[in-house]
């Protein structure tokens, strides 16, 4: 697949989705978010495709018309009421999500939005409050995430012994993944969703290089250094948490850290 066949080919796409979004007359609003939206798109891409409905429009009638008017489809991975996945021939990817009013507020993923259309000047609204917000972890999301990372420890014990391999290693990603949130965090970045490797590694990734590093070093965690990597990366979350804490004034204790963790290492 040449990388400048896929630019050019998703271009044109995004011209054509574009045209055929601008049919219906439900629309109050186009956007991208994503990459495309950020400008540090490369040629493997998603387009994500935002669509603002006026209120009486119904959403999945939307998608079901959407979807009807397109071609050269490879295959559908997803599709609800108010989103699909939809792959095409010149193997790109859409990602197209519906909207109402009601569903958008002022938030962090908005500040990079591009609009494409704005019938009442609502998503430059949104966009405008969204670039005044700074990014600051909650207390419940910081206790979130220290709880997956528990379960995850946990976990990663219980199939080392089992000797349920492939299960060990969907650990350690997850592991390295909560790892990965809380470094962004720790930079002032809001991190992706949990399991959610988006830009995390690769020329986009905002990581020192240290922290790519040490994701290479542990990338793939083989089986007899199941609990070295444990240590290891006991050690960098509890040093990470330490520092969200302190850099968000956020409550971490360390004793049930430390508690919770040893009966596995």
């Amino acid at each position: 697949m040449k990388k400048e066949e896929l630019i050019r080919s998703r271009h044109e796409l995004l011209k054509v989705l574009i045209q055929k979004v601008q049919i219906f007359s439900g629309i109050d609003g186009i956007f991208l978010g994503g990459s495309i939206a950020a400008q540090n798109e490369d040629p493997f891409s998603d387009i994500d495709l935002r669509i603002l409905l006026k209120e009486s429009y119904s959403k999945d009638k939307f998608i079901q018309l959407f979807i009807d008017e397109l071609s050269d489809i490879s295959f559908i991975e997803t599709e609800t009421r108010s989103y699909a996945v939809i792959h095409f021939n010149n193997f790109i990817k859409l990602d197209i999500f519906v909207y109402n009013k009601i569903d958008l507020t002022p938030s962090i993923w908005m500040q990079n939005i591009l609009i494409i259309f704005d019938n009442k000047g609502y998503l430059n609204t949104m966009k405008s409050k969204s670039e005044k917000l700074v990014y600051h972890i909650t207390q419940n999301e910081f206790d979130e995430l220290l709880s997956k990372y528990f379960a995850f420890f946990h976990e990663l014990y219980r199939r080392k012994e089992r000797k349920e391999y492939n299960y060990c290693e969907s650990c350690t990603v997850m592991l390295k993944n909560i790892l990965v949130a809380f470094w962004y965090i720790e930079l002032g970045y809001q991190c992706n969703s949990l399991g959610d490797w988006s830009k995390y590694e690769g020329e986009r990734s905002i990581l020192k290089s240290f922290q790519l590093n040490y994701l290479d070093k542990w990338t793939p965690v083989l089986v007899g250094g199941t609990e070295i990597f444990m240590e290891s990366i006991n050690r960098e979350i509890l040093k990470s948490a330490k520092q969200i804490a302190k850099n968000y004034n956020l409550y971490f204790n360390e004793k049930q850290f430390n508690e919770v963790t040893s009966k596995v290492i």
